[in-house]
């Protein structure tokens, strides 16, 4: 009796893994595809809806740019084109007066600088003057 026992652990351990596996790797794939799409370039329209005030930029990291007109252009040299026309967009809502208490006073300065220097720059454009 004890060799049947023992044979039904194991068909029942194996049938647990066959169902469990397909499991798992869907699993995996899902926060694959999650990961991805949270730190794949972002797309506008720009709203208030999808500018978070907890992320203004999105995955774009602006601290490195510095809080002077100068800092921020030198900064944004180094910008694709694609990463330059998200930064407008997202700049054209946190600089709108009607938002600009949802968003933090760091988002609204680089912003400030940023819209300044575009203005005179064309960085919302794919070149550079």
């Amino acid at each position: 009796m004890k060799p049947q026992s023992h044979f039904i652990a194991i068909a029942l351990t194996g049938a647990i893994v066959a169902v469990a596996a397909p499991a798992a790797l869907a699993q995996r794939a899902n926060n694959t595809a999650t990961s991805a799409t949270a730190t794949s370039p972002s797309a506008g329209p720009w709203t208030a809806s999808n500018v978070m005030a907890a992320r203004p930029f999105g995955n774009i990291d602006t601290v490195s740019a510095g809080t002077t007109n100068q800092t921020v252009h030198s900064w944004v040299l180094e910008r694709s084109p694609s990463q330059r026309a998200e930064l407008n967009g997202r700049c054209n809502i946190i600089g709108n007066p009607y938002y600009t208490r949802r968003y933090p006073a760091q988002a609204q300065q680089f912003c400030q600088n940023y819209l300044t220097v575009e203005s005179a720059y064309g960085y919302g454009t794919t070149t550079i003057r």
